[in-house]
């Protein structure tokens, strides 16, 4: 039996507003390493937070989704 993990929208944007870049860069590692999460859905819908609430850095987003890129590239 397989057990689905499933995240909406929502449950990022919540993750988003409570924890940032740290969701961003996990998710994005996450991805990168192999395992099929929203990873390309959190760096858009952070982008998009980071555009309307200001609550969030643009810059800082992108450079924690290279990283998280980066590092599971490289673990994976």
């Amino acid at each position: 039996m397989t057990v689905g993990f499933f995240l909406s929208t929502h449950t990022i944007d919540e993750w988003l507003s409570s924890y940032g870049y740290l969701v961003v860069f996990l998710l994005v590692m996450i991805e990168s390493i192999g395992v099929p999460v929203p990873g390309e859905t959190a760096l858009i819908g952070a982008a998009l937070y980071a555009g309307s609430t200001g609550k969030l850095e643009i810059e800082w987003v992108i450079a924690v989704a290279i990283a998280g890129a980066i590092i599971g590239d490289n673990i994976g």
